[in-house]
């Protein structure tokens, strides 16, 4: 798939964001349990591109996208959109920025109505910002329906009327309905058949190039992330471990967990044969983190200075960021 041209232009500016959830107290224990969803992290993303992040469940994909959005609150930490905190802005006033920030969910079924149907999922956003006049309203309709794959014929239906895809593709013409410039796409993709999933993305990637959109791209499937992305964040416990270029961190990755990631991924190449790398043991519990590097339980790598040293994030050269204490591997 070829790349839209990336301007050197930020649109969303993640800085030191982290998102912690109290548990609620076990019976007739004293001690409030912490469990850290996303912790101190910083990231921009650039106009007109595609930032895939990825990562194991439970590595905080899915909360990032939703804390920069502000459907979740922070607990510190600042979100910048066009230059702009949106953090602490008051709900009330907070309307102008959601109209320019979409999300497309996983599952395009639980995120319809079902006792609505097409013209009103899609038109209710228009009317509730009033930015149509309700007799154009329809023609706005059908002019997104079009421009997603559907047709005038399906104004009037129920989303149990659709297919998987279909339903998603109202998903996107809902997300398109205020004419947004960012997009979080959360696995939008992974609760479709195989067949259907190349038919969203080449959608996805048409919108883009014609609405000069922005995307955050949340996905579990490298392969789907290497052809649709610009750059690409690995995230582990909460923490981005290495961030850079598609091209630069899937030919040579630099953090020992994105190696295990990558060696895990399918190649097209009938000739390319990948040594598997499987990690010891499970990702270890959010609420007990390790000290450190949070990767040091499960790295073969690991030192005495990984066990009492969180690495920072740091550049590699060519805008490749890793954080690992293992020179060796990033100069690799």
């Amino acid at each position: 798939m070829s790349r839209v041209k990336i301007e050197k232009d930020i649109i969303v500016e993640v800085r030191d964001l982290h998102k912690s959830f109290d548990e609620e107290h076990r019976l007739f224990s004293r001690k409030k349990n912490t469990l850290t969803a996303v912790d101190h992290v910083s990231l921009q993303i650039y106009r007109g591109e595609t930032l895939g992040i990825v990562g194991e469940s439970g590595s905080g994909k899915s909360t990032l996208g939703r804390l920069i959005l502000r459907l979740l609150e922070s607990t510190s930490g600042d979100v910048r959109f066009e230059g702009q905190s949106i953090t602490d802005i008051p709900e009330r006033k907070l309307g102008q920025y959601r109209r320019k920030m979409q999300i497309v969910f996983q599952d395009p079924f639980s995120a319809l109505n079902p006792w609505m149907t097409v013209y009103e999922l899609v038109a209710e956003p228009i009317r509730h910002y009033g930015t149509v006049a309700e007799l154009d309203l329809r023609k706005q309709v059908i002019a997104l329906l079009e421009k997603v794959g559907l047709s005038e014929a399906d104004l009037h239906k129920h989303p149990h009327e659709f297919s998987g895809g279909q339903r998603q593709r109202i998903c996107i013409a809902r997300a398109l309905a205020l004419q947004p410039a960012f997009i979080v796409c959360d696995e939008p993709v992974s609760a479709l058949d195989v067949s259907i999933q190349s038919q969203i993305l080449n959608l996805l990637h048409d919108l883009q190039e014609e609405l000069r959109l922005t995307y955050l791209f949340i996905s579990h499937n490298l392969a789907v992330v290497r052809h649709v992305a610009d750059r690409v964040a690995v995230m582990y416990l909460g923490k981005l471990v290495e961030v850079g270029p598609v091209e630069a961190v899937f030919a040579n990755p630099s953090h020992p967990y994105t190696r295990s990631l990558l060696s895990a991924m399918l190649s097209i190449d009938p000739d390319v044969r990948r040594e598997r790398i499987k990690l010891p043991g499970d990702i270890p519990n959010p609420m007990n983190k390790p000290s450190g590097c949070r990767f040091h339980t499960r790295c073969e790598f690991s030192t005495d200075l990984c066990m009492k040293l969180e690495p920072e994030l740091l550049d590699r050269g060519n805008e490749h960021y890793v954080a690992c204490h293992m020179k060796e591997l990033v100069q690799h």
